[in-house]
């Protein structure tokens, strides 16, 4: 198996329990298209077998570098792993894989829906497309559960800021405070906010799906359900 290697140069925590890591491939002509994901080989004992794992990248494709948003899972060997490095260290890893790219027609609306580090892939599809496609409608619904899972509030509200094509909904399942809605705060799981779609707003649209396994499905039939076609629909799903 062949395999890269990149250095990390930078570790960001996002919140409690999700970090960022930013790093420099050995390749400087590494490159990606938004929307794939490496995979990483994991540090073994000699003789044990081998343990991978794969992170969406959340960067705007970029050569030579790249960022991973990653959850910390308790006694989850990559995440842990990942989390413990320090800056100037390794990994080997490899990639770049996937067919959860983007590809919209430039007269047809867009619509993302991510969950959790879901939203890492559809950051980096929107970090790409927007500033290529200033006529096209992108609009993101973005899912966590509390306050304190929030992250890449700042990035999001940048890119709504810089594209008048673009609009993000950002909604709570399980907000721990009234104030979230007193605020003006939304409230609820992605799938609500789902329902009141009709067949109208669908038309001439792409739907980008990422997050767990059970959200990606359900949204999946919900979808079909008000008319968009099958072919019409890009997901990523992981458990």
């Amino acid at each position: 198996m062949d395999t890269s290697k990149a250095t990390l140069t930078k570790h960001t925590d996002l919140t409690y329990n999700v970090f960022e890591l930013t790093f420099t491939t050995e390749d400087p002509a590494f490159e990606y298209k938004a929307g794939q994901f490496i995979t990483i080989k994991l540090p073994q004992p000699e003789g044990e077998p081998l343990i991978m794992r794969s992170y969406s990248i959340s960067s705007k494709p970029t050569k030579g570098q790249f960022e991973l948003c990653i959850k910390l899972i308790e006694k989850g060997k990559g995440s842990n792993y990942l989390n413990s490095l320090k800056p100037g260290e390794e990994i080997e890893f490899i990639g770049p894989v996937g067919h959860f790219t983007f590809k919209t027609n430039p007269d047809k609306r867009v619509l993302l829906i991510g969950t959790g580090t879901g939203l890492a892939p559809l950051k980096s599809i929107l970090e790409e497309q927007l500033p290529n496609n200033p006529d096209q409608k992108f609009h993101l619904l973005f899912g966590v559960r509390h306050i304190k899972d929030l992250f890449y509030q700042d990035d999001l509200s940048a890119l709504a800021t810089q594209h008048e094509n673009f609009t993000y909904i950002t909604t709570l399942s399980q907000p721990e405070s009234e104030d979230w809605v007193a605020q003006g705060g939304k409230e609820g799981r992605v799938t609500a906010y789902l329902e009141k779609l009709t067949p109208e707003n669908l038309q001439k649209t792409n739907a980008y799906i990422c997050g767990l396994k059970n959200m990606v499905l359900q949204v999946q039939e919900m979808l079909q359900q008000k008319g968009l076609p099958k072919e019409a629909v890009y997901f990523e799903r992981f458990n």
